[in-house]
């Protein structure tokens, strides 16, 4: 099953490993779904933690990694 994941979801899952974003990304990771972003979502998601939580670019980018985006 491919999914594309918005700017509000990669977000949301980034902030709340118990949430349901953060769910239905970690399914990405064993190879359940296959998770897509664009990259305009890539842009605005550097974009908003940049503004809001410049301290999450790094944790932003092992996510990316780990989540197999």
């Amino acid at each position: 099953m491919k999914i594309f994941f918005d700017s509000s979801v990669v977000i949301a899952a980034l902030f709340s490993d118990s949430g349901a974003s953060a769910t239905i990304i970690s399914f990405c990771e064993p190879g359940l779904i296959k998770g897509y972003i664009s990259d305009g979502v890539l842009e605005e998601v550097t974009t908003v933690l940049e503004r809001k939580f410049p301290e999450s670019i790094k944790l932003f980018r092992n996510f990316l990694k780990i989540s197999k985006l």
